[in-house]
């Protein structure tokens, strides 16, 4: 009996340091690369994903998932290979500092991990365990525009949340930087639809006036004062936070304002046909659309457009929409670029969205030959994006 028990014992721990060494294994795969060994483990249906680190890893614990290890190392196919799998958790944070896998990428120059982590919806912008700042602080912090951009693009950005432990939100960060560069990112920024200009900090500070206590930038200076004049202007505010919003009703009682101008726009441009694309909300664009003042193609600061955004957001009945409400053979320019030389075309391509980009194409003016701010086309973008075959479309 006493032989059977020993054996019993010693067979549990061979079993868990066989399970042990299997984790360590495909962790280790994880860290050098080797895409092979880890298409293997992922077919065992015995593999926990989101495994941590186990003592012996290298020598110590680093307390790394697999993500982790291929968002640190910039191992762009393995990364693509996790993201497939639907429990895989694209938060927990790992390593001496407990970043997450963003953060990780972010810190070692790995942009195409950070970019398709930004495009998964299971991605949190701001996550509590994360030991760092939140990506979107790391992004705006090293004005990287591109990236930035993707961030705000995201719906479920919290733009207000306030940050740890100053309590104050990222706008507020970025303009206590005090640093000309971060100009075209404030502005950005102030475009957001979902952004409070008037947000008080802990001590009733607003970004404004922490500007001027910093003495940032008169560029800034002024963005920020002009969103502020914006926000007291009560009826432009109330109808383009009704479009914000998808109110309809409160979109059509705003039709009866005195002095009402439906090309009305915030300080940077973005008028309410912008927020109601940016949302997909065609219950509104349907009832914009017929006022003939409407200016359809009207871009903001950013130079984006609303077919630019409901593109980039792969909202296809949108797209629909303008194309049929405005344009008519060249009387206005499809082709289109923001400030980064990116027209609707590239924004639909780059993130996959076939349908939109077959629509686009059968405008008779369509250009493919329109080069962005990296002298990048269409086909370019898709194929960086990982969607072959729309950019093998695209090269016709």
């Amino acid at each position: 009996m006493k032989k059977r028990f020993i054996l019993s014992i010693f067979l549990c721990l061979s079993s868990f340091a066989n399970v042990s060494n299997a984790v360590n294994n495909f962790l280790y795969n994880c860290d050098s690369g080797n895409i092979e060994q880890v298409r293997l483990a992922l077919t065992s249906s015995d593999l926990n994903i989101n495994e941590l680190d186990r003592p012996g890893f290298g020598g110590s614990t680093r307390n790394m998932t697999c993500l982790n290890h291929a968002a640190f190392n910039g191992h762009t196919e393995i990364a693509k290979m996790l993201l497939k799998i639907p429990h895989l958790d694209l938060n927990l944070p790992g390593g001496m500092w407990t970043r997450s896998p963003i953060n990780h990428a972010f810190e070692q120059d790995n942009d195409e991990i950070v970019k398709l982590l930004l495009n998964d919806e299971r991605l949190m912008i701001f996550s509590d365990s994360d030991g760092g700042n939140s990506i979107l602080e790391n992004v705006a912090g090293a004005a990287e525009i591109g990236l930035l951009n993707i961030i705000l693009s995201r719906e479920d950005l919290d733009i207000n949340r306030a940050v740890l432990p100053s309590k104050r939100s990222t706008l507020m960060r970025i303009v206590a930087l005090d640093d000309s560069k971060f100009t075209e990112v404030i502005r950005l920024m102030l475009a957001h639809p979902n952004m409070d200009i008037n947000y008080l900090d802990e001590d009733g500070n607003t970004a404004l006036s922490i500007a001027r206590d910093y003495g940032i930038p008169s560029a800034s200076i002024r963005l920020l004062k002009d969103a502020v004049g914006e926000s007291n202007e009560s009826s432009k505010r109330n109808f383009l936070t009704y479009c914000k919003n998808g109110d309809i009703d409160g979109v059509k009682r705003a039709f009866n304002f005195e002095n009402f101008n439906i090309n009305m726009s915030d300080s940077f441009g973005s008028t309410c046909l912008y927020f109601a694309a940016f949302k997909g909300n065609n219950s509104i664009i349907r009832e914009l659309v017929k006022d003939q003042k409407l200016e359809v193609f009207k871009a903001n600061a950013a130079g984006l457009n609303p077919l630019m955004m409901a593109a980039r957001k792969g909202h296809l009945n949108t797209v629909k929409i303008i194309i049929k409400s405005d344009y008519s053979g060249g009387r206005h320019d499809i082709n289109n670029q923001d400030s980064q030389g990116w027209t609707a075309l590239m924004y639909a391509a780059s993130n996959g969205f076939s349908e939109v980009v077959s629509e686009l194409l059968d405008i008779k003016d369509i250009n493919l030959a329109v080069r962005n701010a990296r002298g990048e086309t269409a086909a370019d973008v898709a194929m960086k994006g990982g969607y072959p075959e729309i950019a093998k479309t695209l090269q016709r």
